[in-house]
């Protein structure tokens, strides 16, 4: 049974992830059309050189948030990077990439 226990909880953490990655995509969608972002991950005029820098940018603010022991900043790059990713692999799956 405890195991069934700890399994709900991991499961209700990662909806609430997932969540969170979607508001922060929005995010990012929101400060392209206002023109702070030329590019979101998800573009199909965004090269993969353009992504894997916006990627290994936000990498750099969790190592950061690592460094300095900020765990709310952490939490949130996390989730930004997790956007990046999860928007790029949505792109390559449009492409028809399996």
């Amino acid at each position: 049974m405890q195991d069934y226990e700890l399994f709900t909880e991991y499961i209700l953490r990662v909806t609430k992830m997932e969540a969170l990655i979607r508001r922060e995509i929005l995010r990012q969608l929101d400060l392209q059309q206002a023109g702070k972002f030329k590019y979101v991950a998800y573009d199909r005029g965004c090269s993969n050189e353009a992504r894997i820098s916006m990627l290994m940018e936000e990498v750099g603010e969790v190592a950061r948030g690592l460094q300095h022991a900020d765990w709310k900043n952490l939490k949130e790059e996390l989730i930004q990077v997790a956007a990046i990713a999860t928007s790029w692999a949505a792109r390559l799956d449009e492409n028809g990439v399996e």
